[in-house]
């Protein structure tokens, strides 16, 4: 164990316990430890503070948030504080760390194995939206703001196509076109928001399946993790996100685009969950627009990989050349068949069935 790593799991109270720490798991953005010691195990993560600039905040809404779930009896992420009961500790080289308890006898899967699996995320999802339904949303930072204002990530990528600075535009054409072709579309969740017809709500914005903790005999989900970015939020981009990552039939990175299909049966397992935790407590314009949600949460980070890609590579980890490349590809894959599927068009939503829809709100 190097020195840096001593000090801060003795700042945990873990130091002197501890028999082993070794990285786990695969995230994008926070490194991530597991920590054996003698009483048991923790997840010892490094708060990349450079993508959550305000790891504090993220923290405080982080405490809250799983407070106000355990008070309600459900499991939920458990954040070990320091020596000096603090939620979060930051070492002498600026570095930000938090230790969650390690949760027993529950893994996480980067692929559904089946159907069953979807339904179960749907519902670990819509519950936890259904607990926090009474929670005080003015209570919580916006530790990133616009992290899912679709319209602003679209004009982040077309400043990063303006600008060009790697030279990549030109292998890229295919992709730009599709995307450009769909500029039209990508303020419809946010401009229902600003006009009231969908509200704000307590959101996770990061389902991806893998955040989802499944027990490891029965395969029932046990909880939520990876709350970095609970804040205010619509609860179609935490629907889509999902549906975004669990019904597509391959890795996220998947450079065969003939192996990414979108899979309904797992779809409609996961609305089905969803809806049966938390569809009381939707408006009529909420469940109408699940479908069109998706596909743009699915679109939002097909413009976010292809952005992060002609800048440079400087947001998401990559592991090999055109990295997040692939990634926008299996994105933009997934977007044009939930569009044939799911009827996922703003061209489907006509003044007249807005109008329809809003008189049932």
């Amino acid at each position: 164990m190097d020195k840096q790593m001593k000090e801060v799991l003795d700042a945990f109270g873990l130091g002197d316990a501890c028999l082993d720490c070794y990285p786990f798991g695969n995230g994008h953005i926070n490194d991530t430890y597991c920590v054996e010691c003698a009483g048991g195990k923790y997840v010892l993560q490094r708060i990349n503070h450079k993508v959550f600039t305000k790891p504090l905040e993220v923290m405080e809404n982080i405490c809250r948030v799983t407070e106000h779930i355990r008070s309600k009896g459900q499991p939920t992420l458990n954040v070990v504080f320091t020596t000096e009961d603090k939620n979060c500790y930051n070492d002498s080289r600026g570095n930000w760390w938090r230790v969650y308890d390690f949760i027993a006898g529950s893994r996480t899967y980067e692929l559904i194995k089946n159907a069953d699996m979807m339904y179960e995320a749907g519902r670990a999802i819509g519950d936890f939206s259904r607990r926090l339904s009474d929670f005080p949303i003015g209570t919580l930072y916006e530790t990133s703001p616009h992290f899912h204002d679709t319209p602003a990530r679209f004009k982040a990528l077309k400043a990063a196509i303006k600008a060009d600075r790697f030279g990549r535009l030109k292998a890229c054409k295919k992709e730009i076109d599709f995307m450009m072709a769909r500029e039209h579309e990508v303020s419809f969740m946010t401009d229902l928001q600003k006009n009231g017809d969908i509200p704000t709500r307590v959101t996770i914005n990061d389902t991806k399946i893998n955040n989802v903790m499944f027990d490891e005999k029965t395969d029932k989900a046990v909880c939520v993790i990876d709350l970095d970015t609970v804040m205010p939020g619509i609860i179609g981009n935490d629907f889509g996100d999902a549906v975004r990552i669990g019904c597509c039939t391959a890795e996220e990175d998947e450079k065969d685009l003939s192996k990414v299909n979108f899979d309904m049966d797992y779809y409609n397992a996961f609305s089905k969950g969803f809806l049966e935790s938390c569809g009381e407590s939707l408006n009529a314009m909420e469940k109408a627009t699940l479908a069109m949600a998706s596909k743009l949460r699915t679109f939002e980070d097909g413009i976010r990989f292809m952005t992060d890609h002609l800048s440079g590579d400087v947001y998401f980890k990559i592991h090999r050349e055109n990295h997040n490349l692939d990634r926008c590809r299996t994105q933009l894959r997934m977007v044009e068949q939930m569009e044939e599927l799911l009827d996922a068009r703003k061209s489907a939503f006509t003044p007249k069935r807005i109008k329809s829809i809003k008189e049932t709100v």
